[in-house]
C-alpha cells in the first residue's frame, strides 16, 4: 500500500473537516458524550479556525492512499517545543502504519524548523492512543484539565517526546 504524506493548504480545509466528522464520533464514542463530540468538532474544525491556524503558520499534513485517510496539525510553542494538536487516521485505515508515517513526517518537519521537543495532549482514558504514542517515544509528563466551554472539559495527559533522540 502506497501512503503519501503531503502538506495541506486552505483548499484542503473541507477534507480535514470531513475526516474529523467521520473519525471523531467513532474514536470518542466511549470517552465523550455525543454532545461534547459535536461541540468539539464544531469548535476545532470550523473552517475559519482552520484557515486562521494555517495563516498563522501552523503546519497541516495529510495522509493519502487512494483517498485522504488521515491528518496532523502541529505548531510552535517556542524555545524548540512544538505541539502536536491533532493526529487522526480514519477508522478503516488504522493499524496500517499511517499514524506512524504522519508522526515521522511531523517530527522531521519540526526538526527542520529547529524543534527539539514535541508535546501533545491525549484524553486520559484513550488507552489505545496513549499506547501508540508511547511506542513512538512519548512519555506522560503531566495532566491537564481544561474547561473548553459549553460546560465541557478536556481531561488529558500531557505527553512529551524528545526529537534529538530520533535523529
Amino acid at each position: 500500500m502506497n501512503i503519501t504524506i503531503d502538506f495541506l493548504s486552505p483548499r484542503d480545509v473541507a477534507v480535514i473537516r470531513q475526516l474529523a466528522e467521520r473519525i471523531w464520533p467513532i474514536a470518542y464514542r466511549e470517552l465523550l458524550s455525543t454532545d461534547q463530540i459535536r461541540y468539539m468538532i464544531d469548535q476545532r474544525y470550523d473552517p475559519e479556525v482552520l484557515l486562521e491556524q494555517m495563516a498563522a503558520g501552523d503546519l497541516f499534513l495529510g495522509a493519502r492512499k487512494d483517498r485522504w485517510c488521515g491528518y496532523a496539525h502541529v505548531y510552535a510553542l517556542g524555545l524548540g517545543t512544538f505541539k502536536l494538536d491533532k493526529l487522526y487516521v480514519d477508522i478503516d485505515d488504522q493499524r496500517q502504519g499511517i499514524g506512524r508515517k504522519l508522526l515521522e513526517r511531523v517530527s522531521s518537519e519540526v526538526v527542520l524548523a529547529g524543534g527539539v521537543e514535541l508535546t501533545l495532549r491525549v484524553n486520559r482514558n484513550n488507552l489505545k492512543a496513549i499506547r501508540a504514542y508511547e511506542r513512538y517515544g512519548f512519555e506522560i509528563t503531566g495532566t491537564d484539565k481544561v474547561a473548553i466551554g459549553g460546560g465541557f472539559f478536556m481531561d488529558d495527559y500531557v505527553m512529551t517526546c524528545s526529537l534529538d533522540e530520533k535523529e
